[in-house]
């Protein structure tokens, strides 16, 4: 077994601008949405139900809303939360404004819904047609197909029919706008209610101690998979809570977020003023700016943790960034390598490199990627180094340089275990562990130099 390594250098951290109109839609990626090849980090807020006009309006009139998002991106914010159809003319003002729109499609879910043919066929018909109405438009980042289902109703009905029943709506949906993102906002009382087939997972969370909080954020991010994770509902009541308290946990709540691994999170609610269930609430205040719309506290500290960077992560701020050597390890992997170093080569970072550990492949296509990123290696050691890093790129260089020359040591043995019946696989295995222990040893050694 022949072992080969190459080093790649990524990128200092670079800030992005604010992003002035909605130009294209936003695609899933494993854990993250991503607008193009740029990360887009959901930093959103739940707007409305407002008390409805004449015409069923729940949004508010135009010059209220114009007012409202601009405001928003003040704050940072780039996600609306609306929980009824909005009409096209709401789509186009947040589009203008760079904003996009999280539609939750209401129906009713505390009544047995699967009960009666007709229920479920009305159910199947207000969703087709609210996403018809809005196909396509640039605005749209995507559809809840339901929100909260209580425990109660999904023990009655059937977990796995409930279940089902809001995977049919998300096909439903998808087969109108396929450029558009589908799920379901659940919560923890039933956080089993996961669609298989939806483009990410939403989960309504309140809870205000930072601890249990992100212990549950990552239990769900087991539950989740491979999704992305985004928060559908956070937020904290100013009549029962000061706004000091409200900014506090809004600006760790964002800290968490992030220390987990979230793609995003969407704050419960803009502003006080709230109309649901018939009525105009009065006895809470989740609003980060009031009635009025004057901001409270926790507008500028999410100000302050979003920042002014539109789709850009949030960053946790680091006392300091010691050097890190990802490896990875590859065995006639071309057809997917040099999408792997590309991404790894835009990790927002200032301090690390990439070691390829090519474990001797034989397959055309992958040595010919080897050479091609081999060329691209030489060329950036001519001219890259570590931003803001005490460690040049050419003592770390030499790190691996030491590295390959205690791989060369040991080749012949690898080559010959691979080969023979009376050297057991631990002990290649083994010898390995204590080739990288010595890399590593070695590197340590000249970075503290």
């Amino acid at each position: 077994m022949s072992l080969s390594s190459r080093k790649y250098c990524g990128p200092a951290a670079t800030s992005l601008d604010m992003t002035e109109t909605t130009t294209s839609r936003i695609r899933p990626r494993a854990k993250f949405f991503f607008e193009g090849e740029k990360k887009f980090f959901v930093k959103g807020v739940t707007y409305g139900p407002f008390k409805p006009d004449a015409d069923g309006n729940y949004l508010g009139p135009p010059q209220q809303i114009d007012a409202d998002v601009a405001l928003m991106r003040r704050a940072g914010l780039n996600v609306i939360r609306i929980y009824h159809s909005p009409p096209r003319w709401f789509l186009d003002r947040c589009a203008a404004a760079g904003l996009r729109v999280l539609v939750t499609l209401p129906w009713e879910k505390h009544i047995e819904f699967l009960r009666e043919r007709s229920m479920r066929k009305q159910i199947v018909e207000n969703v087709r047609a609210a996403v018809k109405a809005q196909a396509g438009h640039l605005a749209i980042f995507g559809y809840l197909v339901g929100n909260e289902i209580s425990s109660t109703m999904a023990r009655w009905l059937g977990t796995r029919r409930v279940i089902e029943f809001v995977e049919e709506l998300i096909q439903i949906g998808r087969t109108i706008d396929p450029d558009a993102l589908f799920s379901y906002a659940t919560y923890p009382p039933t956080e089993y209610l996961l669609p298989q087939n939806a483009d990410f997972s939403c989960f309504n969370v309140y809870l205000h101690n930072q601890r249990d909080f992100e212990g549950y954020l990552l239990r769900l991010q087991n539950l989740t998979g491979e999704h992305p994770l985004i928060l559908g509902e956070f937020g904290m009541d100013t009549i029962r809570h000061s706004q000091e308290e409200q900014a506090e946990m809004l600006g760790w709540h964002i800290d968490s977020v992030v220390k987990c691994g979230l793609a995003g999170t969407i704050l419960f609610t803009w502003t006080d003023e709230w109309f649901t269930g018939g009525q105009e609430i009065t006895d809470w205040a989740f609003g980060i700016v009031t009635r009025q719309r004057e901001p409270k506290k926790a507008f500028y500290t999410i100000q302050q943790k979003l920042g002014r960077g539109d789709s850009a992560s949030p960053h946790l701020l680091l006392p300091q960034t010691p050097f890190v050597s990802v490896i990875v390890c590859s065995y006639n992997g071309g057809h997917t390598l040099a999408a792997c170093l590309d991404s790894l080569g835009k990790l927002n970072y200032p301090n690390y490199e990439v070691i390829l550990v090519d474990d001797g492949s034989t397959r055309s296509d992958t040595l010919n990627a080897l050479s091609r990123l081999s060329g691209v290696a030489e060329r950036r050691r001519e001219r890259i180094s570590f931003a803001n890093s005490v460690t040049p790129f050419s003592v770390a260089r030499r790190s691996v340089m030491i590295g390959l020359q205690a791989l060369s040591n040991v080749s012949a043995f690898c080559s010959a275990a691979a080969n023979s019946s009376s050297i057991r696989p631990v002990e290649i295995w083994a010898t390995s562990a204590a080739v990288w222990a010595s890399v590593f040893r070695s590197s340590t050694a000249i970075n503290s130099d």
